[in-house]
């Protein structure tokens, strides 16, 4: 009979807030119904395009031809990277990028169950990264993370170390120099906007130790290449990336 009662107060309180707090589909803005959970609806989700297994081994993206590597990361040049795999749950589709846009500029903080479930699951699909021993979210400038109010790639890499068990550093590699926002700049300008924009300030941490690098979007994965080369720089054995999305 508890039970019950229960279950129907939490209706009626779904219901109530549904009429306060409408929930839309956060691509296409539809309405969802105040019992559909998903943020996206049926047909947005099914056009979220999680990664395939064409993919390239270092970089992660997407290869539509096959083969083992994209022409950036194929042959000797693959060993110049500092960060050694990539990979991501998947592609920044208009789907995609309307979760993430939610979550990191809206602040729709209810969109991070949804995204670290996906970001879960991707790390336990690939064995080439779980033998990560540290988590490390890309760091914001402390400016940004004070206007924002928060680091999506912190929280998505807290809910990560939770479940994994492997502990979560946020007190090893900073964000010192200031940057332009990525998003309005092309390849050569963003490796060139984040070179020596992070500092590790804890190498006694990281001394021969795997590290995974958590970051919302890869595109031309300079930002976590960056990280990796202060990281390596500092002692961590092995550098991963591990993002949502990857474009």
């Amino acid at each position: 009979m508890k039970q019950k009662i229960k279950k129907h107060f939490y209706n009626a309180k779904d219901a109530f807030l549904y009429l306060v707090l409408p929930r839309v589909c956060v691509c296409c803005f539809e309405d969802l119904g105040f019992k559909y959970k998903d943020p996206l609806c049926p047909s947005c989700y099914d056009n979220l395009e999680f990664m395939p297994d064409l993919i390239c081994n270092r970089c992660g993206v997407y290869l539509p031809s096959g083969g083992s590597h994209c022409h950036r990361c194929r042959g000797s040049k693959e060993k110049e990277y500092k960060c050694s795999t990539i990979r991501s749950a998947f592609m920044y589709n208009k789907a995609g990028r309307s979760l993430i846009l939610a979550f990191k500029y809206n602040m729709d903080l209810s969109l991070k169950d949804f995204l670290s479930e996906n970001l879960i699951s991707t790390f336990y699909k690939y064995s080439e990264i779980k033998d990560a021993d540290i988590i490390i979210p890309i760091p914001l400038q402390s400016a940004k993370k004070r206007h924002r109010g928060f680091n999506q790639s912190e929280v998505l890499a807290n809910l990560l170390s939770s479940y994994t068990c492997k502990p979560m550093l946020t007190d090893v590699l900073v964000k010192h120099k200031k940057t332009k926002t990525q998003a309005f700049l092309n390849r050569e300008q963003r490796i060139k906007n984040v070179k020596e924009a992070f500092k590790c300030i804890g190498a006694d941490k990281i001394k021969g130790k795997n590290i995974l690098l958590i970051d919302d979007v890869a595109t031309t994965a300079s930002t976590l290449e960056s990280c990796a080369v202060e990281l390596k720089k500092n002692g961590a054995k092995k550098v991963y990336g591990l993002t949502l999305a990857r474009e």
